[in-house]
């Protein structure tokens, strides 16, 4: 079974047609008045934050796994098989359930993650020597992108 959800760029979800409410186990409700990582459970500060930094630039937002946590509670694996920026800006991302359990996210093309790390560390960095303090989105793109890398190469996670 897929699903399709129409999100802003700052993240709210938009719409979603009936499969996809029933991957989610969620009403049409529960889900327009969430955003991007209300669904992932102890993974919604990375998602959240990932969201924020490709899609409020109107990067590409890669494909991939993650973990989504139904209204019961139950955690099942999902792909997004297709993101696309659409031309007002919004996005529409396609999804299937491929099992159950949590997990890591993990994306298809690392270096779509890497390119946007990068892009967070000279900001960081230029924000550092002002304030003192890391930047909370290059932490996030930081873990994202070793996950994808380890996944890739066949290493256990931490």
């Amino acid at each position: 079974m897929s699903g399709r959800f129409l999100v802003a760029s700052d993240g709210r979800y938009l719409d979603a047609d009936d499969e996809a409410l029933s991957i989610l186990g969620r009403t049409r409700d529960e889900v327009l008045a969430a955003r991007i990582g209300d669904f992932a459970g102890p993974h919604a500060e990375l998602a959240r934050t990932v969201w924020a930094r490709l899609a409020g630039e109107g990067q590409p937002i890669p494909t991939g796994e993650a973990s989504v946590f139904r209204a019961d509670g139950g955690a099942i694996r999902v792909r997004y098989t297709r993101i696309e920026r659409r031309p007002d800006g919004s996005y529409e991302l396609e999804l299937e359930e491929i099992g159950q359990g949590a997990g890591p996210p993990q994306v298809d093309k690392p270096s779509a993650v890497l390119d946007a790390w990068r892009a967070a560390e000279r900001e960081r960095e230029a924000v550092a020597a002002l304030d003192g303090n890391g930047d909370p989105a290059s932490e996030a793109l930081r873990t994202l992108y070793q996950h994808g890398v380890r996944r890739r190469s066949g290493q256990a996670e931490p």
